[in-house]
């Protein structure tokens, strides 16, 4: 398996190469561009794309799924509760906040960024649990949205934003329930891996773990 970050300016999407191509998250309205370059580079062109799994509904996250799930002709792998609004185009749910001093950032993001892009279809609904098709193991860290998901393979934990590496490896600063994002940033420090891959902030390659632990 070989894993590619693709940096969106702000945000990053996975490439991971095994049995075939999976796409974690797709960036914001745009960002399939950025992606199919990355896949032109290793060789690969969409109809090399198997899967594409999306840890959350956030925009910059699920913002271009529509236009890659096109293109590629792959299906979409997501926890129901956010596939729900994935379905309608709905980027994000009421109450989206953030620690202070964030609160006041927060409420200018949210008039900026598009609360809506194109409706997508979430073919497989998925729950704490389950294996995906080539071993993704699906881990439900629900708090920075309701149906978000990490997952691990192979050593990776593809964290989305149920944790962010800034300084170091922390909670999400910015969430749907303080609580509950913090208890799922304490899981995913208890699991075993090897490598991290963030939403936001520099990928993790060795001790992974390890990083997660010191607070």
């Amino acid at each position: 398996m070989s894993v590619h970050t693709v940096s969106h300016g702000y945000v990053n999407s996975f490439v991971v190469v095994g049995d075939g191509v999976t796409l974690i998250d797709t960036g914001v309205k745009g960002g399939d561009q950025k992606i199919l370059e990355a896949l032109a580079d290793l060789g690969k062109g969409p109809r090399d794309v198997h899967r594409i799994i999306l840890t959350h509904l956030h925009t910059d996250h699920a913002g271009a799924a529509a236009r890659l799930k096109e293109v590629t002709g792959a299906p979409v792998y997501m926890h129901p509760v956010d596939a729900e609004l994935v379905r309608q185009g709905i980027a994000s749910r009421p109450g989206f906040t953030g620690v202070f001093p964030l609160n006041g950032l927060m409420s200018v993001a949210q008039r900026l960024m598009p609360g809506r892009y194109r409706p997508c279809e979430v073919d497989h609904e998925v729950v704490e649990g389950d294996v995906i098709e080539d071993g993704f193991q699906v881990v439900f860290t629900p708090g920075h949205s309701a149906g978000h998901i990490s997952l691990l393979r192979e050593g990776w934990l593809f964290a989305g934003d149920a944790a962010a590496n800034i300084r170091r490896p922390g909670p999400p600063l910015i969430f749907e329930d303080r609580a509950l994002s913090r208890q799922s940033f304490q899981r995913l420090a208890a699991l075993d891996f090897e490598s991290a891959g963030f939403g936001h902030g520099r990928t993790i390659d060795k001790a992974a773990a390890a990083r997660f632990k010191v607070r």
